[in-house]
């Protein structure tokens, strides 16, 4: 018997990703970001991957992967933070004001080498992922399929999680908003 995980990135937020962060704005502009809410819903192949399996649906606590979560058709949702995206570390301020996308980037950078300044940290992350494989194999046992509507790092790191613990990689759309990850089981 087979068991199904698919990983899916949340939609697009509301959020102006052009906007220049000012010096002393880092944590706010962070936190809008945190909050935002999706703008638009799946798309085709994504909805028609998640449709045919029928999977149980978990998602992050976070607005914008609950909200995607909805638009795929979730009437009974499972909502934990431990599927939260990995928190970007961030400087308290910064010497010039920068674009969101460097801003961004800097700080996930940071997180892959170990940066925590206000964020819990790559390892902590990692091992978050591992109890969220754990709680998802738990799902996937019990339902056949499960669909994990959650964030592009964060996913990244249960799908390595996954992996590891036996699982095989056997399809996805890529990275962006809305892509997806399907892993597999071999269950006797």
């Amino acid at each position: 018997m087979k068991q199904t995980i698919i990983l899916i990135r949340h939609g697009q937020p509301e959020f102006d990703a052009n906007r220049i962060v000012g010096r002393h704005c880092v944590a706010d502009v962070l936190n809008e970001y945190w909050v935002s809410r999706v703008v638009n819903g799946p798309e085709e192949n994504t909805l028609a991957s998640v449709k045919e399996l029928d999977p149980y649906i978990v998602s992050s606590a976070l607005a914008r992967a609950a909200d995607s979560a909805q638009l795929l058709g979730a009437t009974h949702l499972s909502v934990s933070d431990t599927f939260n995206e990995s928190e970007l570390p961030h400087p308290r301020a910064l010497w010039i004001s920068l674009p969101w996308s460097v801003v961004v980037f800097a700080c996930r950078v940071g997180w892959f080498f170990g940066y925590q300044t206000n964020a819990s940290g790559r390892l902590i992350d990692e091992r978050r992922a591992v109890d969220a494989a754990q709680t998802l194999e738990a799902h996937a046992a019990h339902h056949r399929a499960v669909a994990l509507v959650g964030h592009g790092i964060f996913n990244r790191l249960v799908s390595r999680a996954l992996v590891a613990r036996g699982w095989s990689v056997c399809g996805g759309t890529g990275r962006g908003y809305w892509s997806y990850r399907m892993v597999e089981s071999d269950i006797a």
